[in-house]
């Protein structure tokens, strides 16, 4: 057992006593209550002094980072701020540069543009110095054209008329005199002279008749007489040609049509039809042979028929050689030979070879139309304009002369009066030569002595 004790609470004598109440249950209960919550009061307290603490290093935290960050972004903004204000001042530095250069390339260009516009001018200046000249040539020649220059053209055309003469005369070409006739009439009108008006009209009617003068085609008479060679080759002779028959040997084209049958034709007209054809195949065989072994010729000269093969070929050698001939004779404008060569071609085909039909037919047609063709055409002179020329040069000629003389007389004039005028003053200065020469007489007298 324990013993209990009622503890009395002690009574502090500092304290002013108060009156001793009876403690009841209610009021213990009041009181441990209050305690209680005293307590609690003071230990929430406790714990909420550490939380505000650590709230407000966190804010200072926070604000510091806030302010740290801010003060770096600004940091970074200058940076970058001068940076850009480096580049930017790179930039207008290199822009001044080439600008500057720019201006000194326009100053170059400008320079050289004023060095362009100098030399303009200059050459200007020498074209305008040029162009004078020019005009004082011009006008120099214009005077020696007009004093001599006539003679000269006259001279030209002359040369010119006269190499169209001989053209004619000595080739006979008449496109070459047609082209220095051609020359002469640009010259007369480029000059441009009423006092060769009638020059040129002769010269112009003498071209006109060079224009209608029908020219030789040599090429196509070279061709026709190729073509009469070739005609001769195949031509037929009155005698046996045997040259001639083997190249002609062909086999006969059938000229009875073959009989056609269909699929209802009975078969004895088949038979029938088949042997009639046959037989007019025979017949037709037969008459072409027998045509061959006989034929009637009128022949007025009998040994062409006694032509031995040899002869055949010198034969158509001799014709080959007269057409040789007569090529030259076309070539060098002889008309003579041309006509004695085609004529022996012409008497040797009517003579010789078989000239009804075939290729003797056609070379005796040829050879007649060659025979009648002229190699050689009347060609004019050019006489009118040769004396139109010397009439002309002659007229001239004595104009010179009369221009001539003319100026000769005032130069006579002038020389008469220049010997008058010396013939005075020699006749004044007479006295003074009178004088000197009685002074060096007697200058010459007065040292004999003393040479002596």
């Amino acid at each position: 057992m324990t013993d209990k004790t009622e503890k009395t609470p002690e009574i502090d004598p500092s304290q002013p006593e108060k009156a001793t109440v009876q403690d009841t249950p209610a009021t213990v209960a009041a009181e441990h209550t209050g305690k209680k919550s005293t307590y609690f009061s003071q230990n929430d307290t406790a714990k909420q002094q550490p939380a505000a603490k650590s709230k407000h290093g966190l804010t200072v935290l926070a604000a510091a980072i806030v302010l740290a960050l801010v003060g770096g972004g600004v940091w970074y903004g200058q940076q970058q701020q001068q940076k850009d204000y480096v580049d930017l001042e790179r930039q207008l530095q290199a822009n001044i540069q080439a600008s500057n250069k720019a201006v000194d390339q326009v100053q170059q260009v400008q320079s050289q543009l004023r060095d362009l516009q100098q030399k303009y001018q200059q050459l200007q200046r020498e074209l305008a110095d040029s162009q004078e000249r020019t005009q004082d040539l011009h006008q120099a020649f214009q005077t020696l054209t007009d004093a001599g220059g006539q003679q000269a053209l006259l001279n030209d055309v002359e040369h010119l008329v006269n190499l169209a003469q001989q053209q004619l005369l000595i080739g006979g070409n008449v496109n070459n005199a047609i082209v220095s006739m051609e020359t002469a009439q640009a010259r007369l009108a480029r000059a441009n002279r009423p006092t060769l008006a009638s020059l040129q009209q002769t010269i112009n009617g003498d071209l006109q008749r060079l224009r209608a003068i029908t020219v030789v085609d040599v090429s196509s008479l070279s061709r026709q007489l190729d073509t009469l060679q070739a005609e001769l080759n195949r031509a037929v002779l009155l005698a046996p040609d045997a040259a001639v028959e083997a190249g002609e040997e062909t086999v006969p084209e059938p000229t009875v049509p073959e009989p056609v049958f269909t699929e209802e034709t009975p078969w004895w007209e088949r038979t029938a039809k088949q042997s009639w054809y046959w037989v007019e195949r025979g017949w037709d065989a037969v008459s072409q042979d027998l045509g061959d072994l006989v034929s009637v010729r009128r022949i007025d000269d009998a040994s062409a028929l006694l032509l031995s093969p040899e002869q055949a070929d010198r034969l158509r050698d001799n014709l080959r050689l007269r057409i040789t001939t007569a090529r030259l004779a076309l070539m060098t404008g002889q008309p003579l030979v041309w006509q004695s060569e085609m004529n022996a071609v012409l008497a040797v085909l009517q003579q010789r070879f078989d000239v009804q039909t075939g290729a003797g037919a056609e070379a005796l047609q040829l050879t007649r139309s060659l025979l009648e063709t002229p190699i050689v055409t009347h060609l004019p002179t050019l006489d009118n304009s040769l004396q139109a020329l010397e009439s002309m040069m002659q007229k001239e000629a004595v104009d010179d002369a009369a221009t001539a003389n003319e100026a000769d007389e005032p130069a006579e004039a002038g020389t008469e009066a220049v010997e008058q005028e010396e013939a005075g003053d020699a006749v004044e200065g007479q006295p003074d030569a009178t004088t000197d020469n009685a002074t060096q007489a007697a200058l010459r007298t007065l040292a004999t002595p003393f040479q002596g």
